[in-house]
């Protein structure tokens, strides 16, 4: 009893005094707003800038009925960290490095593609892989040395799938069973084609055309993944 009290005290000090440090922090700010920061020419306004950036975005239907994954489940995940140089005032050019790891859900009418036994419950096509981005950013408004402001970027990606595979699972009253296939023939290691995004400060829209062909032909029949996809992006710098 003691030392839970103990470990709520602690938890209430916390959350204490982050208020008293946001407190604090509001005060700074709202009486000290520099033009630009001194000796650096790094920040969301200034000559470079650079961080991180998490984001998702869904595979977006192209090819009406002929889809042969869940859309609503397939989809990649990705983490950067992303570099820009301003040119002008309003434009900006900059690259990233990405890790990605992609998911393509198939539907139970193909399992009979990459499986003959229709025991299995889940398949997955899954790609981890590494790229490289360059962009074009035009600034609209809302720039300074807080906040990125209001944007949007064009430009191309290229990616390279380290581990691709396949993931079967199944499952009965008795058994578990998983198993993953490395690197099939029938899987693509290198990904390319365009981007845009759209955004103001912390949060954009992310958008991505593959120029690969990635659909899968295996014993005459096809099996379609849309090159499409869209989602959100979350920045992530200190203001």
């Amino acid at each position: 009893m003691f030392f839970n009290s103990i470990k709520y005290l602690i938890v209430i000090l916390l959350v204490l005094l982050s208020l008293v440090v946001n407190a604090q922090n509001a005060v700074v700010v709202k009486d000290f707003k520099p033009e630009k920061y001194p000796e650096t020419e790094w920040g969301p306004d200034n000559k470079h800038f650079a961080h991180y950036y998490i984001r998702y975005s869904g595979n977006i239907p192209i090819y009406g009925e002929k889809h042969s994954e869940k859309l609503l489940l397939s989809g990649n995940f990705a983490t950067a960290y992303i570099y820009r140089y301003k040119i002008f005032d309003k434009w900006d050019i900059g690259t990233e490095i990405f890790y990605e790891n992609s998911t393509s859900v198939i539907k139970k009418q193909n399992f009979n593609l990459f499986s003959a036994n229709d025991e299995f419950k889940r398949m997955r096509l899954y790609e981890n892989g590494f790229g490289l981005t360059i962009f074009s950013r035009w600034i609209i408004s809302g720039n300074t040395i807080r906040n990125i402001g209001i944007h949007f970027d064009i430009g191309a990606f290229v990616k390279y799938s380290a581990w691709p595979g396949l993931f079967k699972y199944s499952k009965d009253a008795d058994e578990k069973i998983r198993i993953r296939q490395k690197s099939p023939d029938y899987l693509q290691d290198l990904d390319y084609g365009l981007i845009f995004r759209a955004g103001k400060d912390n949060f954009a829209f992310f958008a991505r055309y593959s120029l690969i062909d990635k659909s899968i032909s295996l014993n005459n029949i096809n099996y379609y993944r849309s090159p499409f996809s869209a989602g959100l992006q979350f920045n992530l710098y200190v203001k």
